[in-house]
């Protein structure tokens, strides 16, 4: 007898066992690859081994009482040969002995997967056996609560919630008892009291069976025959009649059936609500007592489940007992019967998730708008959990197999939409789409599930049903990817024609003069390492000038890479490469590098004024301005922030160089006339063009070279050429045709709003840039793969152009006010307008501020503390100016756009509130005039 109960069990469960056995092996071979490190690869696949181990020991434990009584199959076992007793032992004894052959199964399994490390990481043979007694034990508890509540539960589902809501809930209960700090699955020292646990809970479901005892014998042992059912016509007055006469109405057909989905729900509708509502309102009223309890995360926890067990409930009913077959046989159409139980039992959850939000409201964190896109997901997976619960209960029999197999789909289901929705390849607005999907998947089979034909026909429809929903959602998902972003078109040709130079201009091209500066640099400094034993060759600063014996002698020594870059800065142009062919991953770069030569000039240009020679200091920060004012290709970011940052430290260079006590009017006439003379700095719409041509080349390149090249840019060990499994394929993942097509859509939209903003000038950050930088945002947020290829260094580049502007013209008006002050025995003028005509023909605007001119206000103060970057007009090193320097401040009012009279300094490359001012020494100070401020520095924080 033994043999056969086991036998039948085997029949009904071994599918499952399987499905389980192959599901977990999948998931050991796909964290094995894609993981990104050997713990994260052992705890997964140790994880998956218990996790449906664990699953599957509650599932045959429940349903091997509650479910024979759901099914109706308890009452012809107890007609077997056989009491109750070993019936238990039969159905318990299978449970245990197919749960632990599980077990070690995935656990062997498991051991051959992870690394070579992950055992001494348990802590050598002994941890590693008191943790596989653990495991055990873990699956014993889990049978014998699943043994416990099925005795008790009639409800098979339910038995399955609430054993696992047990499992759970004891696990923070342990920890106090064991002395754990903090509970966590595998506690060693929990492993006795899970035995004990395990056999009191299977030895208690024995005593509830065997005394729910089987039907009364009579005193001669022949069974009490049961009641005859007398079968009755069907009359219209009957509220189980469901006819599809034509005397009936569809009124009535359809209060019929809602009455009839409701008495069968009923039941469920408790269990359901003990579950999601009893259980965490209990575990809230417990949060005191259990250690590390978080009732607001049992809460979101059981939500899903209880969505998950409902779906499967909704035709529960139906095929346990085969009434679809009944209501065939009356003329319901499919059509009725699916929305008509789904919306009783709709009705039912909306009443339990109702008082669950209010719950989670009370006990939860206070809702915002960060949390919007969260709250989708998660109602999105609350609906998967009943669509794939619904679909399931209709294709499988038995409610736990149904039940068990939902919640192998959702994982399988799950997992992918969220590492898409994560790596923001879909919007979370599809987790609401996919469940409906299934909906309508369930709604179209419900006429063949109902006929109940016999042979495959109906198992090749739903598959049908499924193909079909997988093939109108890809195809969407397809074209909303590609073509839901509007698309700007490429670059106009005339623009696109001057981002190259002419292939007949090579021999105006200053690279080679600089590249032999860089080499004559190197061959004095690798002379003089070499004579001193020094380390290798490097730029020397002033400081390190002023340490030489001779600084003349120092600066003779270079005279031929001085004359080589400033021969070269007179050439019209510089090629660092080539644009044609150059992509995001890099292209054809000449050897050379000019920041070596510019540094070079900046030494000797801060030699020249220190030792008194004017003329040739500006001579060479001429250069300088000249080397940063050339045009040059590619005009990417990167080449375009290299000239840039040259140009900042000439332009600071040229301000000090005014101040010098050696100055003379006509040298700052000269100076601002050769200045004003130079060929204007390069256009940073040029480079937004580049930068965009250079993007499109990239993404038109082969998607195998695409896909190499984003791995290889976001691998840390890319010197070693190894691409991990998880990168290789995140990259497949954003470099599909249809994400192409989006990237290059989104670029040029997103390049296209920094060519509008560049014709709006430096102002643009106060009125139109907070609207384009949120702007990028949620299309770069929209786009991983735009993301990638969109240069880091435009943003900033952009802004070191702003600043800079603002120092040109501060630089103009410094040199015409230093001329007039010489001019008028020390005095500064007091007003900018008194250099018109004199010195300037016209005041330059401030560059935030069109229309408008520099501020300029006077200070007689002593209380002046420059903040930070501004002190290098003062000649002062960084930090604090010295107090008790009068001052005239000639300042901008920066990109807040409120002129605060220079009161408070805004420091550069730093956005923010204040003004960026140029503090003036005044050597001979004049009493402060009415409304002028008091500069101070802030207080400190």
């Amino acid at each position: 007898m033994l043999a056969r109960l086991w036998w039948k069990d085997a029949r009904q469960f071994g599918p499952a066992w399987v499905a389980i056995a192959v599901m977990a092996l999948v998931g050991f071979l796909l964290a094995g690859r894609y993981l990104p490190n050997e713990d994260g690869i052992d705890t997964s696949i140790w994880g998956f081994a218990i996790l449906f181990s664990g699953l599957y020991a509650l599932a045959i434990a429940t349903a091997a009482i509650a479910g024979e009584r759901e099914n109706g199959t308890l009452r012809l076992l107890d007609t077997l040969p056989a009491p109750r007793a070993r019936l238990w032992d039969a159905k318990a004894s299978f449970a245990v002995v197919s749960s632990l052959a599980l077990t070690l199964v995935l656990l062997l399994v498991a051991a051959t997967q992870v690394s070579a490390g992950a055992f001494d990481r348990l802590g050598g043979m002994g941890a590693t056996l008191g943790a596989l007694a653990l495991v055990l034990a873990l699956i014993l508890e889990a049978i014998g609560w699943g043994l416990f509540w099925s005795a008790l539960v009639p409800n098979v589902l339910a038995a399955a919630a609430v054993a696992a809501c047990c499992l759970l809930l004891l696990l923070p209960a342990l920890a106090p008892v064991i002395g754990e700090s903090t509970p966590t699955i595998l506690m060693p020292a929990s492993t006795p009291i899970r035995l004990w646990i395990a056999i009191a809970t299977a030895g208690l479901s024995r005593v509830i069976f065997l005394a729910s005892g089987p039907p009364h014998r009579s005193w001669g042992g022949v069974r009490t025959e049961p009641p005859r059912m007398e079968h009755s016509v069907a009359s219209p007055s009957d509220p189980m009649s469901i006819r599809a006469s034509s005397g009936s109405s569809w009124t009535r057909t359809l209060a019929s059936l809602a009455w009839q989905a409701s008495r069968e729900a009923r039941s469920a509708w408790q269990y359901l609500a003990l579950l999601g509502l009893g259980v965490p309102v209990l575990g809230w009223l417990a949060a005191d007592v259990i250690y590390g309890l978080d009732p607001f995360g049992l809460a979101l926890f059981l939500c899903p489940v209880v969505a998950l067990l409902a779906g499967v409930g909704v035709f529960h009913a139906e095929q346990r007992g085969r009434s679809f077959l009944l209501l065939t046989h009356h003329g319901v159409r499919p059509a009725i019967v699916w929305p008509i139980k789904l919306a009783v039992w709709g009705v039912g959850l909306m009443m339990i998730w109702v008082l669950l939000s209010l719950f989670l409201l009370a006990v939860g964190p206070r809702p915002t708008l960060e949390l919007v896109d969260a709250t989708v997901v998660y109602l999105g997976l609350t609906l998967a959990s009943f669509s794939v619960g619904l679909l399931c209960g209709m294709a499988i029999r038995r409610g736990i197999t149904a039940a068990l197999i939902g919640v192998v789909l959702l994982v399988a289901l799950i997992v992918p939409v969220g590492i898409m929705i994560d790596i923001r390849l879909l919007d979370p607005r599809w987790t609401i789409v996919l469940p409906l999907a299934l909906l309508a998947v369930s709604w179209a089979w419900t006429g063949p599930w109902m006929l109940d034909r016999p042979g495959a026909s109906r198992w090749l429809r739903l598959g049908g049903l499924v193909l079909l929903f997988v093939g109108t959602l890809l195809p969407l998902y397809v074209g909303l990817r590609a073509w839901s972003m509007p698309d700007p078109g490429p670059l106009p040709a005339d623009l696109r024609s001057q981002l190259t130079v002419s292939q007949a201009d090579k021999g105006d091209d200053a690279g080679p003069l600089y590249r032999k500066a860089e080499i004559a640099f190197r061959a004095v400094q690798l002379d003089r390492v070499m004579a001193e034993g020094m380390g290798r060759p490097m730029i020397l600063s002033s400081e390190d000038l002023d340490r030489l014996p001779d600084a003349q002698t120092w600066i003779a020594a270079h005279a031929e890479a001085i004359e080589f870059a400033r021969r070269a800065s007179n050439r019209p142009f510089v090629r660092f490469g080539w644009l044609d062919g150059r992509t995001a991953f890099g292209g054809s770069d000449s050897e050379f590098d000019p920041v070596i030569p510019a540094q070079l000039l900046q030494v000797v240009a801060d030699r020249r004024r220190q030792i008194g020679d004017m003329d040739g200091a500006w001579e060479d920060l001429l250069t300088l301005f000249r080397m940063s004012r050339q045009s040059f290709e590619p005009r990417t970011a990167r080449n375009a922030s290299l000239l840039l940052h040259i140009e900042e430290q000439t332009l600071r260079r040229a301000m000090n160089w005014a101040m010098s006590e050696r100055q003379t009017p006509e040298l700052l006439r000269n100076a601002l006339q050769s200045f004003q003379a130079l060929d204007p700095p390069p256009d940073p719409l040029l480079v937004i063009a580049t930068e965009q041509v250079v993007a499109e080349q990239t993404l038109d390149l082969p998607r195998e070279t695409l896909r190499d090249g984003l791995a290889r840019s976001n691998t840390p060990s890319r010197s070693q050429g190894s691409v991990t499994p998880e990168i290789a394929a995140w990259t497949g993942a954003i470099s599909t045709p249809w994400e192409i097509e989006r990237a290059r859509r989104v670029l040029r939209t997103v390049l296209g709003d920094w060519r509008i903003g560049l014709d709006r000038g430096p102002f643009r950050s106060v009125i139109y840039e907070p609207y384009r930088v949120q702007r990028e945002a949620q299309l770069l947020e929209a786009s991983p793969l735009a993301e990638q290829l969109l240069p880091p260094m435009l943003a900033p580049m952009i802004r070191a152009n702003d600043q800079n502007e603002v120092d040109r013209r501060a630089l103009v008006q410094i040199f015409a006010l230093r001329a007039w002050q010489l001019e008028h025995d020390g005095q500064w003028p007091d007003r900018l307008q008194d250099l018109v005509p004199s010195e300037l023909d016209r005041l330059p605007d401030d560059p935030y501020k069109p229309g408008q001119s520099f501020g300029y206000v006077g200070s007689s103060t002593d209380a002046l503390h420059v903040i930070g970057s501004l002190n290098w007009l003062l000649g002062a090193p960084r930090g604090p100016s010295p107090s008790g320097m009068p001052v005239i401040v000639l300042y901008s009012i920066g990109p807040d756009a409120v002129d605060q009279r220079g009161a408070f300094v805004l420091p550069r490359n730093q956005i923010g509130q204040g003004d960026i001012i140029y503090p003036l020494p005044d050597d001979q100070p004049r009493p402060a005039k009415p409304g002028d401020p008091v500069l101070e520095s802030p207080a400190p924080d």
